[in-house]
């Protein structure tokens, strides 16, 4: 019962704190952000409790908050784990920013921290929706090299980067993925007709959207347009 009712108080100082940062204005009170985490952890946070908090800025994607708590973590010389750099660059590839998002993967690199799927997943995503495919190309590339697992939302991402027409890549991803019997949602069919279609190969998007139907892939809205 000690320990129910020390974890409800370990939450709520968390979700406190979280209240009290998320209304400050990072960029004109960045003295009152620092004052504000090191009030609630004069000792330094858990490492548990600094992956809770770093994982929430993300998913309300505070990418300055992100960036300044674990910043916070580093000026302290706080312990900082995989757990904590993935879920900045999730912020980031919430927020489209590749720039912040390669930094943290070369900060890591750099540390001697350990990159994991995860990692790789959101960097690209940073990438991939900033438009930067070929940096997207490149982090798929070291996952590649690396043998590193190279799965369907991994191959979806790196042929969505290329939606800006870049239809032959894309579509060497995509035979990579049938020959290699991966599976083919609708995520990726609608990413390499994005492809093929902006690239102005309207046969080749025809001939795969005919694939969904013999693949029984369920064809959604994006798939017509």
């Amino acid at each position: 019962m000690c320990q129910v009712v020390q974890s409800a108080a370990k939450d709520d100082r968390i979700q406190t704190l979280l209240h009290r940062l998320l209304h400050l204005n990072v960029a004109v009170k960045s003295d009152e952000f620092l004052a504000a985490l090191d009030q609630t952890f004069p000792d330094g946070p858990k490492p548990r409790t600094s992956t809770s908090i770093l994982s929430e800025l993300a998913r309300r994607r505070a990418l300055d908050m992100s960036l300044l708590t674990l910043a916070w973590h580093q000026m302290n010389k706080y312990q900082l784990s995989h757990y904590h750099y993935n879920a900045v660059i999730h912020a980031c590839a919430r927020t489209a920013a590749w720039t912040q998002a390669l930094q943290l993967f070369a900060v890591m690199a750099w540390s001697k921290v350990e990159t994991d799927a995860f990692t790789f997943n959101s960097a690209m995503g940073a990438c991939e929706k900033a438009g930067q495919w070929e940096s997207t190309l490149k982090l798929f590339s070291v996952m590649a090299r690396e043998a590193r697992c190279l799965d369907t939302e991994v191959f979806t991402a790196a042929i969505s980067a290329c939606k800006g027409g870049e239809w032959e890549i894309a579509l060497q991803l995509f035979h990579m993925m049938a020959h290699d019997a991966m599976e083919l949602d609708a995520i990726t069919f609608n990413a390499i007709m994005t492809a093929c279609e902006k690239g102005g190969e309207w046969e080749i998007a025809l001939q795969l959207f005919g694939a969904m139907a013999t693949t029984m892939v369920e064809s959604n809205i994006i798939s017509f347009s």
